[in-house]
């Protein structure tokens, strides 16, 4: 078991959607102590993505789904800014393999595992895809969906790339001018 943070930092509250409502997977997640995981509400049990979408990335937790195609086929219901959507696949490469919670949970493991500052890097404004071999990181950006990169694991700085992405996609909208006076 992975030990909690030793500094003070606010825990992240992960979302599971429909798809990924495993109470393994979230207890897994809330056990190691570094984030807590909520299922699925049952209000939204059986909405639409668009729904799903519009509802649950307008709190602060980032949305946990198996559902690779959310973000592509529903962009138009993710916001410019939002708490962040991660998405667990094991598309890339073409694996025809169903996706369940027993691969989510080794692919979850895997990335912990080797990226160790996963619980305290945002993924706010951030669509994250983990695939088997490494991860994507993409934004909406004027209504259409743009990759910020991929990289696959095995690269020697592939955390330091993706750490990059994940900050400049949290950045995004925030520089925005604040409003200002009405002029004499």
């Amino acid at each position: 078991m992975i030990a909690g943070p030793t500094h003070d930092i606010a825990m992240t509250t992960f979302q599971l959607d429909q798809c990924c409502n495993d109470k393994k997977l979230a207890r897994d997640c809330s056990n190691e102590g570094l984030v807590s995981c909520w299922c699925f509400p049952k209000k939204l049990m059986n909405a639409t993505d668009p729904e799903v979408l519009i509802e649950l990335l307008k709190t602060s937790n980032p949305l946990l789904t198996f559902d690779h195609r959310m973000a592509e086929d529903h962009t138009e219901f993710i916001p410019e800014r939002h708490p962040g959507l991660v998405v667990i696949s094991n598309r890339r490469g073409g694996n025809p393999q169903t996706m369940t919670s027993t691969i989510a949970r080794k692919m979850l493991r895997k990335f912990k595992g080797l990226f160790q500052d996963w619980h305290i890097t945002s993924v706010n404004n951030s669509i994250v895809v983990l695939f088997p071999p490494g991860v994507e990181v993409l934004h909406v950006e004027d209504g259409r969906l743009i990759s910020d990169g991929y990289v696959e694991y095995d690269l020697e700085k592939w955390a330091t790339q993706f750490s990059i992405a994940l900050r400049t996609n949290s950045q995004r909208g925030a520089a925005l001018a604040p409003p200002q006076g009405e002029c004499s």
